[in-house]
């Protein structure tokens, strides 16, 4: 009986020793860093969701655990009626439809150029967005689609601004 339950933890410790996605899946488990929850799928972080409900301000840090912040999940940062102001490093590559969905405090965000694709309504109902700012302007952006601008007062509207690689700014026109 001792060599079995020998052998039997003998397997289950080379296994453990396994890369997580040796056989084409990976293993993730839910973790938590200060106010946010996060996966990590091959090497990279997925913020899931936000609990710093009343928090004006949220940084997202570059890394988490030794691994890059790449993405911010769809509804992950929903709801947080209390946010003014987020930063969002220049590790994060993708923001998900409805991310920062009825953030409606919500003043400012820098997008930085790393930013590859942002989902649609990424921003709905953030009503007092007046403040938006993109490293780069890339074609993938338009701001019907991540802004819902019906939800913007006209200010927040007309203050959406493209910074282009040449560092000049350019102001969206939202009904163009």
């Amino acid at each position: 009986m001792k060599k079995i339950l020998s052998l039997i933890l003998t397997v289950i410790l080379l296994l453990a020793l396994l890369p997580s996605n040796l056989f084409g899946i990976s293993v993730f488990a839910v973790s938590k860093y200060e106010d946010l929850y996060y996966n990590i799928i091959d090497g990279e972080v997925y913020i899931t969701q936000c609990t710093a409900y009343n928090k004006e301000e949220i940084i997202i840090p570059e890394t988490i655990a030794g691994f890059p912040v790449t993405t911010i999940k769809e509804n992950a940062l929903k709801k947080l009626n209390g946010l003014k102001r987020v930063v969002i490093p220049n590790t994060v590559k993708i923001i998900e439809l409805n991310a920062f969905y009825n953030c409606f405090n919500l003043e400012s965000v820098n997008i930085p150029a790393s930013v590859t694709y942002i989902g649609e309504t990424a921003f709905k109902s953030c009503s007092y967005l007046a403040s938006a700012v993109f490293e780069d302007a890339n074609n993938w952006i338009t701001v019907d689609e991540v802004f819902d601008p019906a939800s913007l007062s006209d200010a927040a509207a007309a203050s959406l601004i493209l910074k282009e690689q040449d560092k000049s700014m350019t102001k969206i026109n939202p009904d163009a």
